[in-house]
């Protein structure tokens, strides 16, 4: 009985941090998501996403991952996922798997195929990246699905999520550091309109 109570603890602690890895990739989604609608509208410019970058570690001081390149690899998952990454297999993974799929897959079915292997797989991002690199797509007849596509606990991916530092800086203060909509907003308002000159 004592080692079946000893197994709840870390069982739930897992399933904690995989729970905060997916609510940060619905922030991600959802800044990106906002920040594409913006550019769609106003037709902003490159060097807009890098001041709104800025103004984001000034005003979340505490709160990594709002650096210039992750906000751009943010649009490009909304891009991608028009639809709340939450509801898909995708939402599973750790940021960092996503980053390597946004980059190595070049059409939808490809990055589908990986994220669906990664994920009921568990692969680590260099298992991920070694598959991608062996084009382990084109060897796999098999249609393309998100059904029962669920990370196990103890897989590469899981251990990946525990280790990452960025999980530890979302959990902290998770309410508190979610900027919201209204708050890139008035982000990307100040930016677009505070007079900007180049050297």
């Amino acid at each position: 009985m004592i080692d079946d109570l000893k197994s709840i603890g870390p069982g739930a602690h897992v399933r904690a941090r995989l729970k905060v890895n997916t609510e940060m990739l619905q922030m991600y989604w959802e800044i990106g998501r906002t920040i594409l609608a913006r550019q769609r509208e106003e037709k902003w410019g490159a060097k807009v996403v890098g001041r709104i970058a800025t103004e984001l570690r000034t005003e979340f001081p505490g709160q990594r991952g709002f650096s210039r390149s992750s906000l751009h690899y943010m649009v490009k998952m909304a891009r991608l996922r028009p639809e709340p990454i939450v509801q898909q297999a995708a939402g599973q993974l750790p940021w960092a798997h996503l980053q390597v799929l946004m980059d190595k897959c070049k059409t939808r079915p490809v990055l589908d195929f990986y994220i669906q292997h990664a994920v009921r797989n568990g692969w680590s991002r260099d298992d991920l990246t070694s598959a991608i690199h062996h084009a382990l797509h084109l060897s796999h007849a098999a249609a393309i699905n998100n059904f029962d596509a669920v990370i196990p606990e103890r897989s590469e991916a899981a251990k990946e999520i525990i280790k990452d530092p960025y999980r530890l800086d979302f959990t902290d203060r998770v309410r508190e550091l979610l900027p919201s909509a209204e708050d890139l907003c008035r982000i990307a308002d100040g930016v677009l309109n505070t007079p900007h000159t180049t050297a």
